[in-house]
């Protein structure tokens, strides 16, 4: 079985991704690959806090939990991924990286994830 590392290393291989981590719903880094100018420990604790007004936005609307969340800036993508009910993966991308080729890359690495930690 591979590491979450390994795994994300293969997310990391997709063109135009710069940085791909899991942390805890709690903020703390689990693993991270990449390279950013920013603290990972800070964007792991941004992207779990930011979960909960889109998760209460699904609920009050009446479209379900939520599953992933894309946000589009000016100089590049950020996706947050739910993987289990404690763990989120945040990836950074470069504003011309293929959306849907960064979400088939996730998609593809959400299973073997899931499957380590859920624990």
């Amino acid at each position: 079985m591979k590491s979450p590392k390994e795994i994300l290393k293969g997310i990391l291989e997709t063109d135009g991704v710069k940085a791909v981590m899991i942390s805890g719903r709690d903020g703390l880094i689990i693993s991270s690959v990449g390279t950013i100018d920013a603290d990972t420990e800070t964007l792991g604790a941004i992207a779990s806090s930011g979960l909960g007004s889109s998760e209460a936005l699904g609920a009050e609307a009446g479209i379900g939990e939520l599953e992933q969340f894309i946000s589009q800036y000016k100089s590049g993508i950020a996706i947050i991924q739910l993987v289990t009910s404690e763990a989120v993966l945040l990836l950074l991308a470069t504003k011309d990286a293929n959306l849907g080729m960064l979400r088939l890359a996730i998609n593809k690495a959400k299973k073997p994830l899931m499957d380590i930690l859920s624990y």
